[in-house]
């Protein structure tokens, strides 16, 4: 950079002094023909004003050139000063002590800038600290592009990141159609968020996922909820299933049995509802113990459920009575079908330790919407026909 700006200066001056002299020529000459009276010849005239320039231009360059070099050595240290910041994000106090032998603007400059590359390394190292603590997290933190290109990660994605660069490639469809449809809203509202749960492609593992955008970014925070999501769902699942037969509960089946009653009223079809009482459990209990009965409920449950079809559903409604749903009924001969074979699938003795037991149930029948229109009457209806065979036993 000096000797660039060496020449640079050069050229201009011998420039400027070429164009001087011209001038002077020029000038001298006009004034030699037309004011002089010729006392000194055309040479004598000339020469004093032309050597008179050239010592002041020289002088002039002399002092100027060794200005300039001073303050362009001392813009090269100040060049290597902000170098080696740059390179390593360390301030170099040798250069820095030798910015310091003249105080001019250089210097003052110099100093201001010291305290501004201290002050970003204070908050380059406050950012190291926080990232080396991001990277020991055991959430996955990511940072992709507004097409949910991962741009940056920590090293928990990395047991992940071998299936796709593309974020979305590793959520399931309905999650991705979540996005989508919440995107634009997303980037226009500050602080929005997205929390969705998502398997990221595993067999047994669930996530809780955050999205939130940020500056042209997304942020993506993944946590590992596996063992409480398990907890909820288990939880869940025992408030809405006998604990027992594992069966649906009152809860769970009336809740199926008004959608289904909405259903077949939209489709206009029929569907039959089976009660089931057993019979002479009491006396199993009295005879047996309680821990016979509930082996009796338990195999009671395997037998009905096997002789029902997938789309059936089969609820312990307490003690020893059962409801069933049998949807898309065609005629009240496919309800003495299922009858006939629950019968048959309970003639088999159910065996409990050294004893044999045998188990028998009287069934009540109402049919949709033959027989009730709403809920509680249809198990009324069967509750009622149930209770009348079972009179007749």
């Amino acid at each position: 950079m000096q000797n660039s700006f060496e020449k640079n200066i050069t050229f201009r001056f011998i420039f400027i002094y070429i164009l001087t002299m011209l001038i002077i020529i020029m000038v001298s000459t006009f004034q030699y023909y037309s004011l002089c009276e010729y006392e000194l010849s055309y040479n004598d005239f000339l020469i004093k004003p032309v050597i008179a320039f050239t010592l002041i231009i020289l002088f002039i360059y002399i002092i100027l050139n060794r200005v300039i070099k001073t303050h362009l050595l001392r813009l090269q240290y100040f060049e290597s000063f902000l170098y080696s910041y740059l390179q390593d994000a360390k301030i170099d106090k040798k250069i820095f002590d030798a910015l310091q032998e003249s105080d001019d603007e250089i210097h003052r400059f110099a100093k201001e800038v010291q305290q501004l590359m201290q002050h970003n390394i204070k908050i380059l190292h406050r950012q190291n600290n926080f990232l080396k603590i991001l990277e020991e997290l055991d959430e996955v933190v990511l940072v992709t592009s507004q097409k949910f290109k991962i741009i940056e990660h920590n090293k928990p994605w990395n047991k992940f990141k071998e299936h796709s660069q593309i974020f979305l490639d590793h959520l399931c469809q309905k999650n991705v159609r979540k996005i989508e449809q919440q995107l634009q809203e997303l980037k226009n509202v500050n602080d929005k968020m997205i929390m969705f749960v998502d398997t990221l492609q595993t067999s047994d593992c669930f996530f809780e996922i955050k999205i939130i955008h940020i500056d042209g970014v997304f942020g993506v925070i993944i946590r590992d909820i596996t063992n409480v999501y398990k907890q909820h769902q288990e939880a869940k699942h025992m408030a809405l299933h006998d604990c027992l037969t594992k069966l649906p509960n009152r809860s769970l089946l009336m809740d199926r049995l008004q959608s289904e009653v909405q259903k077949s009223y939209r489709e206009k079809q029929k569907f039959a509802l089976l009660f089931f009482d057993l019979n002479s459990f009491k006396d199993i209990n009295d005879t047996f113990g309680h821990e016979a009965g509930d082996c009796v409920l338990i195999e009671f449950a395997k037998r009905v459920s096997s002789v029902l079809r997938a789309s059936d559903t089969l609820s312990r409604i307490g003690g020893d009575e059962f409801i069933a749903i049998v949807p898309h009924l065609k005629n009240k001969d496919e309800v003495a079908f299922i009858i006939n074979k629950v019968n048959e699938s309970l003639k088999k003795e159910v065996l409990f330790k050294n004893s044999s037991i045998q188990i028998s149930t009287s069934i009540g029948v109402s049919i949709y919407p033959d027989d009730a229109q709403d809920v509680q009457s249809l198990i009324l209806k069967a509750d009622n026909a149930m209770y009348k065979e079972k009179k007749m036993k």
